[in-house]
């Protein structure tokens, strides 16, 4: 597990396999803040009786997957084969996803903190040229095809000296909607230990994702876990927001 944070750090545990762990089909469908989870699938989608997706179990119990931290969690276990996933039924025939989280072990407290930052830019950015070089080569496209122009120098020129800016814009939208980049931070802290009667272990998480756009809203979630184990059964309280 840690190596899989080192290689792809990112508060989603489905963008974090997609890519690193063989079997593992994913999509990413949007990149807004708050909404770019991938759907992911093991080894395709084989009925259509249940969900198409895979089955995900955290210890033991089935949940949302966007709902666990990824600090949280201690190891988990992909099963692929029919033989292996025929214990859950219908809901297993995508594939099972086995989610262990870490519990508290006896002795002192044990503090655990850790801060993150990243830098999301585009890969690739388009570079556009202005209005009147954009209307000047429409014009040359089309006289080189026996076409009238698009354009009359009048008009080529009220664009380059932006005389009349609402019939004739020269706008560049990518500057006056896209930023070069956007910071995501992320911010874990856990506490863990107990005794010979009880153990516990209690994280909260927080995120902030900004987007690329300047008109986008951050995306933050809060997400607080506390997990107490008995010589019995497990209680277990989680939050989101």
């Amino acid at each position: 597990m840690d190596e899989l944070r080192k290689s792809a750090p990112t508060a989603s545990i489905v963008n974090t396999l997609a890519g690193n762990v063989p079997g593992i089909l994913a999509m990413q469908t949007s990149g807004q803040p708050g909404k770019d989870i991938s759907n992911f699938w093991v080894r395709g989608i084989s009925t259509f009786g249940a969900s198409s997706g895979a089955l995900v179990l955290v210890d033991g119990f089935e949940r949302d997957i966007n709902e666990v931290n990824i600090d949280d969690i201690k190891s988990f276990s992909v099963l692929k084969d029919a033989s292996a996933t025929a214990l859950y039924g219908s809901k297993g025939a995508n594939g099972v996803l086995l989610i262990t989280t870490k519990h508290g072990t006896i002795g002192k407290t044990n503090i655990n903190a850790k801060a993150e930052s990243s830098y999301n830019t585009r890969t690739i950015t388009p570079e556009f040229v202005d209005g009147p070089t954009y209307a000047s080569l429409l014009n040359e496209s089309r006289i080189t095809r026996d076409q009238p122009a698009i354009y009359s120098p009048v008009e080529l020129e009220i664009l380059r000296m932006g005389l009349d800016p609402d019939l004739y814009p020269n706008v560049d939208w990518s500057e006056k909607l896209l930023k070069d980049g956007a910071f995501t931070n992320h911010a874990n802290l856990s506490l863990s230990g107990g005794g010979t009667t009880a153990r516990y272990f209690v994280s909260g998480s927080y995120l902030d994702e900004k987007g690329c756009t300047k008109q986008m809203m951050n995306w933050q979630r809060i997400t607080i876990q506390m997990l107490i184990t008995k010589n019995g059964p497990i209680d277990l309280i989680q939050t989101s927001m």
